[in-house]
């Protein structure tokens, strides 16, 4: 079983070599930052990450549900940072962790193995074997040890 997952996850990663990043801040207008993911979903990106800038998991958590049904539509993947209880309560395709976020033994308890665990590093190397991807941002990696996405900044 663990073998077909890891054949699925590369499947799912192959052809995407970037990742746009969209932050939700307090006072987001919600439906314009809507509006901003469809666009670039219509413009075939295939991979989106949302980062929380602020406590209110509520409004955070009926946007990741909008922002998902969008990925959904255009067979997108969706990502949280750093909250592996949002990215299981919302059915995202997975989560990325960062050097100051849990750690990805932590985030599987919490998260069903089937999901992509993503890496954001900037100049931190270690256990990146360990992961499905790494997202890198403004810096050249050069690894065939694992599968390396650009971060795009969104908004």
């Amino acid at each position: 079983m663990a073998d077909k997952i890891t054949n699925i996850k590369q499947l799912l990663l192959k052809n995407i070599s970037r990742c746009l990043q969209f932050n939700f801040n307090k006072n987001e207008n919600e439906s314009k930052l809507l509006d901003e993911i469809a666009k670039k979903l219509k413009e075939n990106e295939k991979m989106i990450l949302l980062v929380q800038n602020y406590d209110s998991d509520s409004k955070f958590i009926d946007f990741i549900k909008k922002a998902n049904q969008l990925c959904e539509m255009f067979n997108a993947l969706l990502f949280i940072e750093k909250r592996a209880d949002l990215c299981k309560i919302c059915d995202t395709s997975g989560i990325i962790l960062n050097k100051n976020s849990m750690n990805l033994k932590n985030a599987k308890e919490i998260i069903d193995k089937d999901k992509l665990f993503g890496l954001k590093i900037d100049d931190d190397f270690n256990q990146i074997e360990e992961f499905d991807f790494i997202l890198v941002d403004n810096i050249n990696v050069a690894t065939d040890k694992i599968k390396t996405i650009k971060l795009i900044k969104g908004n």
